[in-house]
């Protein structure tokens, strides 16, 4: 299995606009790898994205993805779920949709059933956005929470404490990859999480100004966060093979060459365009 980070970075953009900040002019300057899309993976021989931020578009083009024949959205938040337009740039045919004639291969879309219902309620002028784009025949709504594509089997799996958060298992031929990108504190307990090769654990709280127990805990406890020591213990308890961290945020105020000397045998740091092969 092959893989792509094709967004590493967090709710807010890095750069972040209006911020100037050395970190932020540094990502303007010198693009990717400092610089970071929002949070989404690829999964190459399935053809799968996982999550549309607002700038999937360019993300996409920067990764060289070239086709998306399905997507699984992890929950329903804004950062997460906020460029579902894609479906237009990736199936819509101005030509063809004047002839009211609709795509051959929608885009399958998969969600946990709560997270689903919510994306259904998010729309436009046009009323709920994924009905409208299901009519267009630009994407078919599914209901499942595991299939298989192209010898991959995939599954949704609910966090604890939160039943719209699913997290993401890929397997194949015994190999595993994990993607927990976003509010998976505690982390679900199903034996068949257990030894994966890679765990892609995001919204973890890293960076010099949020290490005093004042923040932490404030940030911590409110939005239900691993701190980077708590994620590492979290993924060896999982007997994970090696730990990705993504979904990094501009507010930890680390660049791209601070996360890399955070870096060992087992802890590594996401960037935009990484490649993971199983």
């Amino acid at each position: 299995m092959r893989f792509t980070i094709v967004g590493s970075g967090g709710c807010c953009a890095l750069p972040r606009p209006g911020c100037f900040c050395k970190i932020c002019e540094e990502a303007r300057e010198k693009g990717a790898p400092y610089a970071r899309f929002g949070p989404a993976l690829y999964c190459h021989e399935a053809k799968t994205l996982v999550d549309t931020p607002e700038d999937i578009a360019p993300a996409l083009n920067l990764s060289r993805i070239p086709a998306v024949d399905r997507v699984i959205y992890t929950h329903p938040d804004p950062d997460h779920t906020m460029g579902m337009r894609v479906f237009e740039q990736l199936r819509l045919d101005w030509e063809k949709a004047a002839r009211n004639v609709k795509p051959e291969c929608p885009i399958d879309v998969y969600a946990l059933p709560t997270c689903r219902r919510i994306l259904m309620k998010a729309g436009a002028g046009y009323g709920s956005s994924f009905e409208y784009y299901e009519g267009m025949g630009l994407i078919r709504m599914r209901e499942e929470t595991v299939f298989s594509a192209e010898g991959i089997d995939v599954s949704l799996f609910v966090t604890p404490n939160n039943a719209r958060v699913a997290v993401v298992l890929f397997e194949q031929e015994g190999k595993k990859l994990i993607y927990a990108p976003c509010d998976c504190m505690p982390f679900p307990e199903d034996e068949r999480l257990k030894d994966a090769d890679v765990l892609v654990l995001g919204n973890t709280i890293h960076g010099a100004k949020w290490e005093l127990a004042g923040p932490i805990g404030f940030y911590a406890d409110k939005f239900g966060l691993f701190t980077r020591e708590e994620a590492i213990a979290a993924a060896r308890a999982l007997g994970a093979k090696q730990l990705v961290f993504t979904h990094l945020e501009e507010d930890w105020a680390l660049s791209y060459d601070d996360y890399r000397a955070l870096e060992d045998d087992f802890v590594r740091f996401a960037f935009d365009g990484m490649t993971i092969e199983l």
